[in-house]
């Protein structure tokens, strides 16, 4: 008996010819998804270059005014500073004995010189001290005059030598008490009122230095303790600003750029930034002056900062916000050309009172649109 398959189809065949078929499926539908990508990329691209015709006699009936970017190194901040006294140029007086304040002499904002007197105290701890001076003054005239006796008596024989000894011992114990207490005396920085002080406990109190009074914290009559703080004294010939910015700010800024002060011919470099957020979530800076001429300590200023531009920022301009539009997607501002404008993507960076920095190209001549900007995406719509 014979049997033929020709015509036939085994289950190997089968399973041939439907892998065959799905890998036909599989490429035609590869090749439909690229060319639907391919023509979704060209669609999303192509109005880059794509212009879009205004008249000149239109732009102003669509509200279009142009402007020029500003490169991020041309970029300022302004901020409002404060006048201070410069680190190490300031000095406090305070009160070395406990002490009432009999008489003030000067009150804040007054200029003091060197050694003028601020005001008399009177402390009984320093009355004391006077006390104790002049009963060593006594014990030293005595202690001398009879170290001299000793010193007969021993030539004659008539002691031994360890007694002229424990003399000279006393007064050298004496001279040292006086060398201590003069020196506790001086380190008071309370001076004699007068000459014929008819009161020990009476004392003045002086300047240190040259300045500014920009702190006085006692009144007449009040009573102090050692070590309170009556007077603070800067040195106006050395001022710095202090500046607090938003933390946005700070972060554009480094140390070493310079600051101009508006309405003024001095400036400044920015010599410390701290970025820890004080009073009001601000980040506070600190100027240096190049001249304090025509400041006051407290003074409030305006400046205006430039900033430094680093390698990193070299294609980085800013432009106001009101240029910028959303289109497909992207971020976009039209470039005005000779027959209109073109409508070109570009990278948002960050945005700051009210202004947007942008990673793009454009020459430094060439012009967008900062108004009218909803009219010529309409226009971009239209044409698309």
């Amino acid at each position: 008996m014979y049997s033929s398959t020709r015509g036939q189809t085994t289950p190997a065949s089968m399973r041939s010819e439907f892998l065959s078929r799905r890998l036909w499926l599989g490429l035609v539908a590869s090749l439909i998804g690229f060319c639907c990508v391919s023509q979704a990329l060209f669609a999303q691209d192509s109005w880059t270059t794509k212009e879009i015709l205004v008249e000149p006699h239109h732009r102003a009936s669509l509200g279009i005014l142009s402007g020029r970017p500003i490169a991020l190194s041309s970029r300022s901040v302004v901020a409002s500073g404060l006048v201070v006294s410069a680190p190490g140029y300031e000095w406090v007086v305070t009160a070395t004995l406990p002490a009432t304040l009999i008489r003030k002499l000067a009150d804040l904002g007054d200029r003091v010189e060197k050694g003028q007197v601020l005001a008399v105290l009177s402390s009984s701890a320093l009355g004391e001290l006077r006390r104790q001076l002049e009963e060593l003054a006594i014990e030293q005239v005595q202690a001398r005059a009879n170290l001299e006796r000793e010193r007969n008596l021993l030539a004659e024989g008539l002691i031994p030598p360890a007694r002229l000894q424990l003399s000279e011992t006393r007064l050298a114990v004496l001279q040292a008490t006086e060398r201590a207490r003069l020196a506790e005396l001086a380190s008071s920085g309370l001076t004699d009122p007068d000459v014929d002080a008819s009161s020990l406990a009476h004392g003045w109190l002086r300047s240190p230095m040259r300045g500014q009074l920009i702190e006085a914290n006692v009144l007449p009559g009040q009573s102090v303790e050692a070590g309170a703080l009556l007077f603070r004294i800067a040195d106006t010939s050395q001022l710095q600003l202090s500046l607090d910015l938003s933390l946005d700010k700070a972060s554009q800024l480094r140390v070493g750029d310079r600051f101009r002060l508006q309405g003024s011919r001095s400036g400044g470099t920015i010599a410390g930034i701290s970025r820890a957020l004080h009073a009001g979530q601000q980040a506070r800076l600190r100027g240096k002056l190049d001249r304090a001429s025509g400041l006051a300590l407290g003074d409030l200023v305006s400046v205006e900062i430039q900033t430094r531009q680093s390698p990193i920022e070299s294609d980085i301009q800013i432009v106001p916000a009101s240029a910028l539009s959303q289109y497909k997607d992207k971020s976009v501002i039209f470039i005005e050309t000779t027959k209109g404008f073109r409508a070109q993507s570009v990278d948002v960076l960050t945005r700051l009172d009210g202004q947007i920095h942008i990673r793009s190209k454009l020459g430094e001549h060439e012009r967008f649109a900062i108004a009218g900007v909803a009219a010529l995406r309409a226009l971009l719509q239209k044409a698309d």
